[in-house]
């Protein structure tokens, strides 16, 4: 996308599902009201009218069809659309930028994409993605993609339990499960295969007692990276990110940990070529002996409105600008772009479906359909407002949310002295 640009097409989340939640409805309302504000004619193709109530008057078009590959091209041609952007649409945009890489006639109109084609491939491959990681001195967990029940009998032979299956391209969990031995992940893989769209599953270690962060990690053309390791997964893995308590600023870390993760994810996006802001997701084992990146997402994804919370950072308006060709130094010059000095919890929040209900669709390992934000300005204080709200609804909340809190609270000391380290991120690149 160029500043030449006159017309732009906003791709929207579609409708709140299990794992997404309607962080994307914000990023998509988001993303409208800074594109608009930077003088382009925004164009929206969305089929969820709650999606639309919180965009307000901002687009002034607005296209209410599936948004499948033939529609996005036809709309794009017939509002002679510039650019497309399609991250605040989540998996779904994914998913279209993926067909419409693939299927092309879209290069005809000039029209680029905030997912570059390569980086489609190479975020949502772990194959692609092992052989960049490596180049960069980095490595995912083991794993072996099979397609048929011989095939997955070999791979747990050769990686051992416990294994976590999940489909191919999936998200949100859909189709994945843990399996502890022989006896169970047999059922487990006839299932993940029945869901994969490609019909290949992934069988991969489950890293057990590893601890999870969220890295956000900024890049521009010129190679200027930043990187800041903002969350930390409260429950210990495989649990689902989306499923989990998330809190800020890191505990486990430590400075010498937060550049670690830092360094790891700077490496990565130098790897991968990366333009624009990506989350990134690593594991470390309990003695920081291994650190894994587990996935990349080359843009604005589920955790970026809780980073902008916690920053104070316009980190969907630096995506947006960075894509368009400005320096990093310069992208978001009007942000405050200072962390917070409070503690923030993110805490998982379901759809009123009681355990039984989860437990009867062995199709989802992920059942959040939403997060909810609470801060305070001691880990304590943040820990007793979370805990308040969790045991007055406590259909709306996992039963494991309030043995992490509880937990949480008890390490409240330990975790008010980190709150400088995340003050300091990772640079790397050339000026």
């Amino acid at each position: 996308m160029t500043q030449g640009a006159k017309t732009v097409l906003v791709v929207g989340p579609g409708p709140v599902t299990m794992s997404q939640g309607p962080g994307f409805q914000y990023m998509a309302a988001r993303t409208c009201l800074y594109l608009r504000r930077k003088g382009y004619r925004v164009v929206v193709l969305e089929d969820n009218p709650a999606t639309l109530m919180d965009m307000g008057g901002v687009p002034e078009d607005i296209y209410m069809e599936p948004p499948v590959p033939e529609v996005v091209k036809r709309v794009a041609e017939r509002t002679a659309s510039s650019a497309i952007w399609f991250f605040p649409a989540g998996k779904r945009g994914w998913d279209l930028a993926r067909v419409l890489a693939s299927e092309g006639g879209l290069e005809d109109q000039a029209i680029s994409r905030d997912m570059e084609d390569r980086l489609l491939w190479v975020c949502g491959d772990r194959s692609l993605l092992r052989e960049e990681l490596e180049s960069a001195g980095l490595t995912n967990p083991d794993f072996r993609a099979v397609r048929n029940q011989r095939e997955g009998q070999e791979a747990a032979e050769r990686i051992g339990f416990p294994l976590v299956v999940r489909p191919h391209f999936s998200a949100g969990g859909e189709g994945a499960g843990m399996a502890y031995n022989l006896e169970e992940y047999p059922v487990l893989l006839e299932e993940a295969l029945r869901r994969s769209p490609t019909d290949e599953v992934l069988v991969e270690r489950a890293l057990v007692d590893f601890r999870k962060y969220v890295v956000v990690v900024m890049r521009d053309w010129a190679g200027r990276t930043r990187a800041l390791p903002l969350f930390e997964q409260v429950e210990h893995l495989p649990l689902h990110d989306q499923d989990s308590v998330m809190v800020h600023p890191p505990l486990g870390a430590g400075r010498e940990g937060l550049y670690a993760l830092a360094e790891a994810a700077r490496r990565t996006a130098e790897a991968i070529d990366l333009v624009g802001l990506a989350e990134i997701k690593m594991a470390v084992s309990p003695g920081w002996e291994e650190l894994l990146v587990l996935d990349v997402n080359p843009h604005p994804w589920r955790h970026t409105p809780f980073a902008e919370a916690v920053t104070g950072w316009n980190l969907l308006g630096l995506h947006i600008e960075l894509v368009e060709g400005a320096s990093l130094p310069e992208a978001g010059r009007e942000e405050g772009a200072n962390p917070s000095a409070y503690h923030y919890l993110s805490l998982p929040v379901h759809a009123g479906m009681t355990m039984e209900e989860r437990e009867s669709d062995s199709g989802l390992s992920c059942w959040a359909a939403g997060r909810f934000p609470v801060w305070g300005r001691r880990l304590e204080e943040a820990c007793e407002k979370a805990l308040g709200l969790v045991r007055r609804y406590p259909a709306r909340f996992d039963p494991g949310t309030e043995t992490a809190l509880e937990g949480l609270r008890r390490s409240g000391k330990r975790a008010n002295g980190v709150h400088a380290a995340v003050e300091v991120p990772g640079t790397g690149g050339t000026d």
